[in-house]
């Protein structure tokens, strides 16, 4: 476990939390704000852009592998008449 500094009283605390339960919480995070984005229309980060942890995750890989066709295909059911 990893020991950080409380931000209150200074003393050095244990992280409870692991390393990989955090990363993937991030990556759950970002994957969803993504969505969110492409659903609305607007641009999220570049890869490049993300921690080296992130990057080279192999569901963000994918993810962002996949973008262009989630993309063209909200594009399609923005344009769609409704039913």
């Amino acid at each position: 476990m990893e020991t950080r500094q409380c931000p209150h009283c200074k003393r050095e605390i244990e992280d409870l939390v692991d390393p990989e339960i955090r990363l993937t919480a991030n990556i759950d995070f970002w994957l969803n704000h993504c969505l969110e984005m492409i659903k609305r229309g607007s641009q999220f980060s570049k890869i490049e852009r993300l921690p080296e942890s992130m990057r080279n995750h192999p569901r963000i890989i994918e993810f962002y592998e996949s973008v262009p066709e989630r993309i063209k295909k909200r594009k399609i059911e923005l344009n769609s008449p409704l039913s």
